[in-house]
């Protein structure tokens, strides 16, 4: 997978329009308009996502940079930026996240007071996320109901373990937007 995981993401860059238009040729006349609708709300879905992901970790970074700067702890910026990225993966990664910066803290010289400063940290910058960011980012990006995005992301963590719960948000979001797109077209057209 190491070897054909980069040749496949290569073609697939390089000849994704083509690919794109040959699917799309292929679609009878009766449905192409829903179909041109499916694909471009899916991009959107998935566009508006990954952009929430974005600023959610450059916000978590910031915030936990920030924090282990004022405590004096060295490589600040490289901690930040690893809880920000981890941070994406739901529910594990605040965890995943977490982990090393308090295991360098314990290590460094095992005072008590900067553990006890990370801890803090870690746990204000996920209370910011928790409170403000996901529900004003992420929540509006998807429009899925939190409950929703939880049981999604349960179901795809015992499906499919933690590429599941990477995959279950978007996934979700995919599935709501054609249902919608798919049931609005097939009434306005009166197959159902």
């Amino acid at each position: 997978y190491l070897i054909i995981t980069p040749i496949v993401a290569f073609f697939l860059l390089l000849e994704g329009d083509k690919i794109y238009k040959d699917l799309v040729a292929i679609v009878p006349n009766r449905f192409f308009e829903m179909t041109l609708m499916i694909s471009h709300k899916i991009n959107e879905q998935i566009t508006n996502y990954l952009k929430s992901l974005v600023i959610q970790g450059l916000i978590m970074a910031t915030i936990v940079s920030l924090g282990l700067y004022l405590i004096g702890m060295e490589y600040f910026i490289l901690f930040g930026i690893f809880v920000g990225v981890a941070n994406s993966i739901l529910y594990v990664g605040p965890i995943m996240g977490a982990i090393f910066p308090i295991a360098f803290a314990v290590l460094d010289n095992n005072n008590s007071t900067e553990v006890a400063g990370v801890i803090g940290i870690i746990i204000f910058a996920q209370l910011i996320d928790n409170i403000i960011v996901q529900p004003a980012i992420i929540a509006k990006s998807v429009s899925l109901h939190p409950l929703v995005m939880i049981a999604g992301v349960v179901a795809g963590g015992e499906l499919f373990g933690l590429i599941g719960m990477l995959l279950a948000v978007p996934v979700l979001s995919i599935l709501k937007v054609s249902t919608m797109i798919l049931y609005n077209s097939l009434k306005s057209h009166q197959i159902i």
